[in-house]
This record gives C-alpha cells, sequence and structure tokens, in this order.
C-alpha cells in the first residue's frame, strides 16, 4: 500500500515540476518577443526607457502624442527630438518614464505637457502604472 503512495507522489511531484518547466519556458519566449517588437505602443514605452537618446523629449498625455510634431523640431531647432507622449496616460505615468530615462542619460531639453486636472487624485491613474510592470525588475 505504501508503494502506490510513493509511485502518487513522484508522479504528482514530476507533474508539478512539468508545469513549472512549462510555464517558465513560455514566460521566456513571451518576455522576448514583448522587448522585441518593432512598433505599437509597447515598441514606443520600451524605446523611450531603455534606447532614447534624442536631445529632446516630449512627455505627456494624447494631446502631446499627437501636437509635438517631430520633424518640426528637428528641422527648426536643428536637434534630435522624439515624443514619448503617449495615449490615456497622465503625468504620474510619464514621471516614472522620465525617471527612467533620468537615470540613463539627460537629455538638452524636456517638455513636460499636462493639464491642471492631472494634478487631482485618482485611483485610475494609479491602475494605469500597471502598464510599467514588465520593466519594474530592470527600472
Amino acid at each position: 500500500m505504501s508503494n502506490k503512495y510513493i509511485k502518487f507522489f513522484t508522479r504528482l511531484i514530476i507533474l508539478v515540476v512539468c508545469f513549472f518547466i512549462v510555464d517558465f519556458i513560455i514566460g521566456q519566449a513571451l518576455n522576448h518577443y514583448y522587448f522585441k517588437q518593432s512598433s505599437g505602443y509597447q515598441y514606443r514605452l520600451t524605446y523611450v526607457i531603455d534606447n532614447s537618446n534624442e536631445e529632446i523629449l516630449a512627455f505627456g498625455s494624447s494631446r502631446a502624442n499627437h501636437h509635438y510634431v517631430p520633424n518640426i523640431f528637428r528641422d527648426s531647432l536643428q536637434l534630435s527630438f522624439y515624443n514619448a507622449g503617449i495615449d490615456g496616460q497622465f503625468i504620474l505615468f510619464e514621471s516614472a518614464i522620465l525617471n527612467c530615462v533620468l537615470k540613463r542619460y539627460t537629455p538638452k531639453y524636456i517638455i513636460l505637457d499636462f493639464n491642471d486636472d492631472e494634478f487631482i487624485y485618482s485611483e485610475s491613474s494609479y491602475e494605469r502604472l500597471s502598464d510599467l510592470l514588465p520593466y519594474y525588475s530592470t527600472h
């Protein structure tokens, strides 16, 4: 009878270990593809946090994202420019991104575009910070 229990627990342990291995492999694959995107929201976020080196960075919500045209800044000021504005995000989120950037390098100019209502406490602003979870362990 004890032989059946040993067999059962051995199989259970093997099953649990297999689940952990499969979970780890899937997690590593998803992590790889998340940070290797070449366009879209996550790409822009990863670029700003990890790779941006422009002389001017603009931060803000969708208003900043859609109103600051990089070519106009580049042509008129002869300085490199990147628009780091992100739709649906506000000063709390942009501040976190800016802190990540400033640990890596200091741009010559930083444009912070914000509305006066962004300084009002809102739980949704804190919930939107969840987009930064993939960067938590490295930043």
